[in-house]
């Protein structure tokens, strides 16, 4: 991560372009560029004002001279507008370029004698400032080669071979000086520069990492939620089941207590919390393996709606007494998820049982060919409205440690949802609640 956060600040072969680049955003600083442009502007004016109204000495050429500044006007002028524009240009073409008008601008004014000479040292700091060290020193050397040849060659009488020689060796020396310093001076920037980067990339680096532990947490913080939330799921689904199977085990070892039908009416029972405990089962190892998902993978049957129902009545602990039942169309056949509209069933009137001070509950089941609806009402005295079940619901779903007896109606919402249907509950005339469930069919 740490290079990549490097390798986005700037660092590598492009600094020498002025790019830098911190925290995501490209920050391109081209000032030294820009004031180098001026100043070559600048250079030029001073030089026609040299020429205009400078000492004799300044026009020995005056004819080259004027062609010189001239096109050295109009180098100046479009390098400047380059830069303004954003147009990169050639960095070793404009140090030639810079060294050659000047030199040949010395030799037009005076040679050994002119006041131009004090320029070339500008282009040579103008090199080390774009292009580095080894750049500069060749610039310098190539610079100093070039002026030693136009010094011996301008010859004027006043000023003798041996002078000429003297300025030439003393000029060309102090051009690799300028270099040298300047051109180190940039390697010394340019270090700092890195160290600056590098040091930013890390403070990057360790945030993205503490970004990422943080994340890490919050996802481990879900699943132990979601693992606490599927415990308490199937705590309250076995307790029914287990409930019931314990009861008809106490009333089946006690001889006498149960006659030859009822003897095996609770064994047909036993045999249905069985198959009920099996698909309970099939659920948590769907939770285990597969999604993590309390309400399982569905698993679509072939199911008798009259069977479910009587199923339902009997895993809720609701005597046939305390019951009634209305089936339309009679005898009807659907392909469902069995286990899932069980479970909803059995919750439904596993509460309408417990909140309906053991009054009647009232179980409707509409078929049709598209959809499934069951209706489940009780004649309670109010403590428990729809408000109240709100009320549960939203607690239940929360991050809250909500008790075990709080989450049927919760699960009951939770599996009418993966099954795509719709769940409400309203009051019904006459007092008590009624639970509707509206379920899609294929």
């Amino acid at each position: 991560m740490l290079e990549r956060c490097v390798e986005a600040g700037g660092l590598g072969n492009e600094m020498n372009n002025n790019l830098t680049t911190i925290g995501g955003g490209a920050v391109q600083w081209r000032e030294p560029e820009r004031a180098i442009a001026v100043l070559r502007v600048l250079v030029v004016v001073s030089l026609a004002l040299l020429v205009a109204f400078g000492t004799p000495v300044n026009r020995t050429y005056l004819t080259f001279g004027c062609i010189l500044i001239g096109l050295a006007g109009v180098y100046a002028i479009y390098v400047l507008r380059a830069n303004l524009r954003g147009r990169p240009l050639s960095q070793g073409w404009m140090t030639a370029v810079d060294v050659a008008l000047t030199v040949l601008l010395t030799a037009a004014t005076g040679g050994a004698s002119s006041m131009v000479v004090a320029l070339i040292p500008l282009a040579v700091v103008a090199s080390a400032v774009r292009q580095g060290l080894k750049s500069a020193m060749l610039a310098a050397l190539g610079t100093g080669a070039l002026f030693a040849a136009v010094t011996l060659a301008v010859s004027r009488p006043e000023i003798s071979l041996h002078h000429r020689i003297e300025v030439a060796l003393w000029w060309c020396c102090y051009f690799v000086a300028f270099a040298v310093l300047t051109g180190s001076l940039r390697r010394v920037l340019d270090r700092e520069h890195e160290r600056t980067v590098r040091a930013k990339a890390e403070v990057m680096a360790e945030h993205a990492e503490a970004a990422e532990e943080r994340d890490l947490r919050a996802r481990l913080l879900e699943v132990q939620r979601l693992r606490e939330e599927g415990l308490r799921v199937l705590l309250h689904e076995f307790r029914t089941p287990v409930s019931s199977l314990a009861a008809l085990a106490r009333s089946l070892t006690v001889p006498g207590r149960l006659d030859a039908e009822r003897r095996d009416e609770a064994i047909n029972l036993v045999a249905a919390h069985a198959r009920h405990l099996t698909d309970m089962l099939d659920g948590l190892a769907d939770l285990a393996i597969e999604t993590g998902n309390p309400r399982g993978i569905p698993r679509i049957r072939r199911t008798f709606v009259q069977d479910l129902a009587q199923a339902s009545l009997t895993s809720a602990g609701i005597p046939a007494e305390h019951s009634t039942v209305s089936l339309e169309p009679s005898g009807a056949l659907i392909y469902c998820d069995e286990h899932r509209v069980r479970r909803i069933m059995t919750n439904l009137l596993e509460n309408a049982h417990r909140h309906g001070s053991s009054r009647v509950v009232d179980l409707r089941i509409v078929c049709t060919r598209s959809s499934l609806t069951l209706e489940v009402g009780d004649r309670g005295p109010g403590l428990l409205t729809a408000k109240h079940t709100s009320a549960i619901l939203g607690r239940a779903s929360s991050d809250e440690r909500a008790p075990v007896e709080g989450l049927g109606l919760w699960i009951v919402e939770q599996l009418v949802s993966a099954l795509g249907g719709t769940f409400s509950l309203e009051p019904r005339e006459g007092g008590g609640l009624l639970a509707r469930v509206v379920i899609p069919l294929s």
